[in-house]
Formats: C-alpha cells, structure tokens, sequence
C-alpha cells in the first residue's frame, strides 16, 4: 500500500472515543465548528523478502507458467 488515510468529521460539541494502535496517533484539527482526526499511513519501501517466500513464489510462478496436466489412475 503506497498511501492509505482516514478522516472522520464530526461536529465539535460531540463526544467522540477513537482509539489508535501506538504509533499511529491521527493528527486532530478544529475547523468550521468541526473536529477533524486524520490518519495517514505510507509505505514506500518493499519489505525484504525472507529465503522460505522467495523459493515458495519460485516454485508457484513454475507451476502457473508450466501447468502439469491432470493424471488419470
């Protein structure tokens, strides 16, 4: 996921319980008798890929691009 957000909107005066994992704390704003929390979250980097994932993706791309045909008994 390159870019992923939230926003919720609610009028100033409400009562509001929103809760957020450590670290992913939204940015609040009051704007127009409105208050506005914002969540952003970016991940530009690919995770490194660990050897197990690599030879599993390997041996599946094999079996799309070769399909065996099914064997009779």
């Amino acid at each position: 996921m390159l870019d992923e957000q939230l926003e919720v909107n609610i009028p100033s005066e409400s009562a509001a319980k929103l809760k957020a994992e450590k670290g992913f704390e939204p940015a609040i704003k009051e704007q127009d008798g409105r208050r506005i929390y914002n969540w952003k979250h970016m991940v530009l980097k690919r995770e490194e890929e660990k050897d197990d994932d690599k030879e599993a993706l390997r041996k599946r791309r094999e079996e799309l691009e070769d399909p065996k045909p099914p064997r009779c008994k």
